[in-house]
């Protein structure tokens, strides 16, 4: 499960949300990244996640594993940079610069978390939904008027090629609970990555 890009091949994007409770504003509540698959390490690390809205990235053995580091460090960094200032505005305000003027590594990585999301929703449309067209026209029907409900609020979305589609679509190879999960997180990291778009213009 991957998808080849310009900044490398791409095992899933999705969205890091902050862990309640906290006091922070509403614009470091969550952050975009992309997890990369790469040769093998010394260390054994194949997975190199980097976050979009700030300059920092990690390594694991596992997507989940690198997802993990990454969210820690988030969270480290945030407080770290709140510590360094008396004035939580002018923290607010840097953290608000930093996630806003992306360099150019960070726009690349935002390029290819775009690509792969509209990548997958005109694969999961044109390869996925005509096994289970009654199933994927209901999901899109509530996810226009809601949100997905996620239990442990982690957003994210595999990177699939058309061979990855033809494995998922083989009888009794998803349940309908995991179908929907499927093309419920990407149709939702989509919809958000385009709001949050539309906000920055």
């Amino acid at each position: 499960m991957c998808w080849d890009t310009e900044a490398g091949l791409v095992q899933s994007v999705g969205k890091i949300q902050i862990d309640k409770p906290n006091d922070y504003p509403d614009f470091l509540q969550n952050f975009r990244y992309v997890i990369f698959k790469e040769k093998e390490d010394k260390l054994k690390l194949t997975h190199h996640a980097v976050c979009i809205d700030l300059v920092l990235d990690s390594k694991g053995t596992t997507p989940d594993e690198s997802y993990k580091r990454l969210k820690n460090s988030v969270g480290h960094f945030i407080d770290v940079t709140l510590d360094c200032f008396t004035d939580k505005t002018k923290a607010y305000e840097a953290l608000k610069e930093q996630k806003e003027q992306r360099d150019e590594t960070r726009e690349l990585i935002y390029r290819a978390y775009n690509e792969v999301l509209a990548h997958n929703e005109t694969i999961l449309y044109a390869k996925l939904r005509p096994h289970c067209k009654h199933l994927y026209d209901s999901i899109y029907m509530e996810l226009t008027k809601k949100e997905p409900h996620i239990e442990n609020k982690h957003f994210f979305s595999s990177a699939y090629n058309e061979e990855e589609i033809e494995r998922l679509c083989k009888p009794k190879k998803l349940s309908d609970k995991e179908i929907k999960q499927i093309i419920a997180y990407n149709y939702y990291l989509f919809l958000s990555n385009m709001a949050r778009q539309r906000t920055t213009l």
